[in-house]
């Protein structure tokens, strides 16, 4: 109990420290236990929200960089980071780098913020002196290497390295015309195979140069993409250059096979074939390293027919047969078509052939050669009872295709200034006048233009004459055809010859040679049979191939006697195509379509 006379807050003071007492004795803790607990709840309400501490690469040289890094517990994303280097200068982020300029210890700070909160650490960094640069040293210890063996046309890879040497320059030397290269690492390439010096000289200002050989072996390129190419139309016995190149390859030699028994060598070879055919062409190439080989089919046609020209023994009287030869160069058998100009035409294989004009006139004879590869044609005028004059005068028309009904213009070569000139057009139209003249044929044939010039007050004559051949001109591809027989082979009915004989060949016609009005198709066709002119009992005519021949229609005696010789116009020529020749339309052909 305590005395009366105690104050009453000391007695308060001292009931309380009793119930406290007696408190832990129920609990069985200790004094100190509670004590602890109270100031561990103290501290853990005044606990920091984050952690921060800071790391940095100190110790560094003057003027090298240093790096610094603010290291969190926390999603550093939510933080804001400013730095103070201790040198007057500053930074933010949370990883940051600087360069002091002077030497000694400096103080970094960085406070990270995060809203209300933030805190803040602190280091120390160390910045020493830079060595001295170490003195000028001359070249020493030069070492060298390059790829090898390597493939020709690929690069080799070279390296310079040096044990000691201040500012060296290296410049490479790699052979040949190449030139020098400079640098510490370089490549080159070789393009042919060897074994190759390759050096490398090292050199600065402190001492002399030094120098070093490395030996590089250069191998050959394998061969890849072998190919060769050669003409689109090829004609037998006439050289073709075939010519084969590869992608890669080096050093590579070719070797070739014709397919006809021939064989060559060279990357260019020219060949010709003998005769027209199908042929396997191969090449081979090969080097030290590899080979390889490609084949190819080449087709080879014959030549078109070449150089036709046609002679005869005119003039002669109506009464009376002419005899005309036809003479072409060709590698293959002749199909001949003979229009005379009269609605009577012949084919065949006959070179040789007669034929009796019924009247005294001017006829236009048109004479084709034609065999699978193409088709060549001339035309002349053959005089029947009457003189062939002399022909000083060139006819040249406008437009080398002539229509009916369309106006084509015609000029004398050489040009007669002073002359008067008269055109005869050979179609019973009126007679023209004039240095040129412009006339427009009535119908699809053939006719005789006569020009006659005078001068010197009819003192001087000089004539000209043209064969105009009207109607359109349409000639399709030869097709080719390899072996004994051609591919497809029609035959052709019965045209109006002499004999009125059936002749089979492997040409069909077009219509229009046979009517000489017809329109000209795209599509060949056939001659229709023709009834010819009513003639009387054919009369034998003594040539040599006893060619059978027309009887002539009876007519007047004729009344001038035949001394000059023939006259015959310009060639026409054929034209080289794929799988054949078309031949060119010229003023001197008659419409014909041929296909074999």
């Amino acid at each position: 109990m305590a005395p009366r006379n105690m104050p009453k807050f000391l007695s308060a003071l001292i009931g309380l420290s009793l119930l406290v007492v007696v408190v832990l004795l129920q609990s069985n803790l200790p004094l100190n236990a509670v004590r602890a607990q109270s100031a561990s709840q103290t501290d853990s309400a005044a606990a920091p929200a984050f952690t921060l501490s800071i790391t940095s690469d100190s110790p560094k040289e003057q003027g090298q960089v240093i790096k610094f890094f603010a290291d969190v517990n926390v999603d550093p994303a939510t933080l804001t980071f400013s730095w103070n280097f201790g040198d007057g200068s500053t930074a933010q982020g949370q990883s940051v780098s600087h360069v002091y300029t002077g030497i000694g210890t400096f103080n970094v700070t960085v406070i990270a913020s995060q809203g209300p909160n933030s805190q803040s650490a602190t280091t120390t960094v160390d910045i020493i002196p830079a060595p001295p640069p170490p003195p000028p040293s001359p070249v020493t210890g030069l070492d060298a290497k390059c790829t090898s063996p390597v493939i020709a046309r690929n690069p080799t890879n070279c390296i310079a390295t040096v044990t000691a040497g201040t500012d060296v320059t290296f410049v490479w030397d790699f052979g040949g015309n190449s030139g020098e290269v400079e640098g510490t690492s370089v490549s080159h390439i070789y393009e042919n195979p060897g074994a190759y010096a390759v050096t490398v000289t090292a050199r600065n200002s402190y001492g002399p140069p030094q120098a070093k050989i490395v030996i590089v072996q250069v191998t050959e390129e394998p061969i890849t993409g072998l190919d060769f190419v050669f003409p689109q139309l090829i004609l037998a016995n006439i050289a073709a250059t075939f010519t084969a190149n590869v992608q890669t390859g080096t050093n590579v030699q070719y070797i070739w096979t014709f397919g006809d028994g021939s064989t060559g060598a060279g990357s260019v070879v020219p060949h010709a074939f003998p005769k027209r055919g199908l042929y396997n062409v191969s090449v081979r190439a090969y080097n030290s390293l590899s080979e390889a080989s490609t084949l190819k089919s080449v087709a080879v046609v014959s030549q078109p027919p070449r150089n036709l020209e046609i002679i005869h023994n005119g003039p002669q009287a109506p009464t009376d047969p002419i005899t005309f030869i036809a003479i072409v160069d060709s590698d293959e058998s002749v199909t001949y078509f003979w229009d005379w100009g009269d609605d009577m035409m012949n084919h065949g294989s006959e070179a040789t052939v007669s034929h009796t004009f019924a009247s005294r006139k001017k006829y236009p004879v048109v004479v084709k050669a034609i065999t699978s590869s193409g088709t060549i044609s001339k035309t002349l005028v053959v005089h029947v009872g009457m003189d062939i004059p002399f022909l000083e005068l060139m006819i040249v028309p406008e437009h080398p295709t002539i229509l009916p009904d369309r106006l084509t213009k015609y000029i004398i070569i050489p040009a007669q200034p002073d002359s008067t000139c008269t055109w005869d057009f050979g179609d019973e139209s009126p007679i023209g006048t004039g240095a040129t003249t412009e006339h427009a044929y009535p119908s699809t044939s053939n006719f005789v233009l006569t020009v006659t010039c005078v001068a010197n007050g009819n003192k001087e004559t000089k004539q000209g004459e043209y064969v105009v051949v009207t109607g359109f001109k349409q000639y399709l591809p030869i097709l080719i055809y390899f072996g004994g027989e051609p591919l497809a082979q029609q035959e052709i009915e019965s045209v109006p010859t002499a004999t009125a004989t059936t002749t089979s060949i492997p040409v069909p016609i077009s219509t229009e040679a046979a009517t000489a009005a017809a329109t000209p198709t795209e599509t060949a066709t056939q001659i229709p049979t023709e009834t010819p002119i009513p003639t009387p009992t054919p009369t034998a005519t003594a040539t040599a191939t006893a060619t059978p021949t027309e009887t002539p229609i009876p007519t007047p005696t004729p009344t001038e006697t035949p001394t000059a010789t023939p006259t015959e116009t310009a060639t026409a020529t054929s034209t080289p195509f794929l799988g054949g020749t078309i031949p060119i339309p010229t003023e001197t052909e008659t419409p014909i379509v041929v296909v074999p």
